[in-house]
């Protein structure tokens, strides 16, 4: 075979497993959709690593399973500090905010960061690619990463700048026509498509440049690909690399674990929801039949409410609310002291208040630190949590909930003292679960 057609083969070759390796990692992340930051640095840059390898196992006679491993590694290493080194040196380049994701095109001030993740992504690879499968002294593994570094910087931008074509095209095939386009992630999914597949892509008809030298050669052929000596820079840049992708992982997959068990029991949850169908709405009560409208302790009642619940689907609830504070605090700002907020919502059926209590957003939020137990011959439920959506001058302490028959009674506590209001509420609501 003619030395310009072998050559030729080999860069269409890579051409194509970089291609199919974006297209692979977008399906997946399709699959893997709700999971955290662990899938998307892993999937794009391990995945591309993994079918790179494929050459040189199918076609250049390479079995090393250890080779194929640390490009994965390097591969993986990369993506993560392409997208960290490309965020901060935006930061720093811009002096200010970021554009949003939903900027169409490539704007001026997204040129530095796309720009430095390419050179940072393909740096990285290259020197990963070229001491694995092309051996040479050091001084030419360096020269020739930073030309695959340039060609990585070109081909960030590139790839972020076609997101109304090539990102518009591969996003059409994979998602349902009449989805909403103007909404959700659907322009940065866009720009991460293209910035795949470009950079990928491109990145592979490098690589096949960088071997083009090289014999292509089939599994069968007894030729063997060069061995990688075991030179001590190479022991501490894949070690490097290794101890980064392990501390990552480390970090990040116990996390990624607990979103996934989360949005399988959500997805379950959702089965279950109850039917709508035959429900009639309940007519509002006055605040004094719902709510305590006496002191408790020291704390006195205000802010008594009764209205219609306002939920974008499924039947409304009646829900009637009240702030208990010290006598003369404002119900607002700065100065409002020590409070605690009781919202009871009265839906249609106790099944439906049954299913809303799981669905309940704040325990959603802090489902590690929920406990069920038992207070005043009931169970309830409560978590103690700090978050600054909902602290005023005082922070949240505590919230519980709880249901009775057909209504869902929830508490939150801005003060330490919780067990008379407790106490009474659930004189007036045993619990039901």
């Amino acid at each position: 075979m003619p030395d310009d057609a072998n050559a030729a083969l080999k860069i269409g070759v890579l051409t194509a497993l970089g291609l199919f390796s974006a297209l692979l990692s977008i399906v997946l992340m399709l699959v893997f959709e709700h999971s955290g930051p662990f899938a998307f640095i892993v999937i794009p840059g391990g995945i591309f690593g993994a079918v790179i390898s494929v050459y040189f196992i199918r076609f250049a006679g390479s079995r090393s399973i250890i080779r194929a491993f640390l490009l994965i590694v390097a591969s993986s290493f990369a993506y993560y500090a392409a997208m960290m080194g490309g965020m901060w040196f935006g930061l720093i380049a811009v002096r200010g905010p970021l554009p949003n994701d939903d900027s169409p095109g490539l704007p001026a001030a997204m040129v530095p960061p796309i720009l430095m993740a390419g050179l940072i992504g393909g740096f990285v690879v290259g020197i990963a690619f070229l001491c694995l499968y092309a051996p040479e002294k050091w001084k030419k593994v360096l020269a020739k990463s930073l030309a695959c570094s340039m060609a990585g910087g070109v081909l960030a931008l590139v790839g972020w700048a076609l997101s109304s074509s090539v990102g518009a095209t591969v996003w059409s095939l994979l998602h349902d026509p009449t989805d909403n386009l103007a909404t959700g992630n659907y322009q940065s999914d866009l720009h991460l498509y293209s910035a795949w597949i470009v950079w990928q892509a491109g990145m592979g008809a490098v690589f096949g440049m960088l071997i083009s030298g090289l014999s292509l050669r089939k599994t069968l052929a007894k030729t063997q690909h060069p061995a990688t000596k075991l030179h001590i820079r190479n022991v501490l840049l894949f070690g490097c690399m290794t101890l980064a992708v392990a501390w990552y992982v480390r970090r990040a997959l116990p996390e990624e674990f607990r979103n996934f068990r989360r949005h399988r029991a959500y997805a379950k949850h959702m089965a279950e929801k109850p039917s709508e169908g035959s429900l009639t709405q309940i007519p509002i009560a006055g605040p004094e039949a719902m709510l305590l409208l006496n002191p408790i302790g020291q704390y006195s009642p205000r802010d008594a409410s009764a209205r219609p619940g306002n939920y974008r689907s499924g039947p409304q609830p009646n829900i009637y609310g009240i702030r208990y504070g010290f006598p003369g605090t404002p119900d607002s700002g700065f100065n409002i002291g020590p409070h605690a907020d009781v919202a009871i919502e009265e839906w249609p059926t106790a099944a439906w208040a049954k299913w809303q209590i799981e669905d309940d957003s704040v325990f959603s939020s802090y489902s590690t630190g929920m406990e069920q137990f038992l207070l005043f011959g009931n169970q309830i439920r409560c978590v103690y949590v700090h978050d600054n959506r909902y602290e005023i001058n005082y922070e949240l302490k505590q919230s519980c909930a709880w249901i009775s028959k057909n209504k869902v009674v929830r508490i939150r506590f801005f003060m330490y003292e919780a067990n008379e209001f407790l106490r009474l509420y659930l004189q007036k609501y045993p619990s039901s679960l």
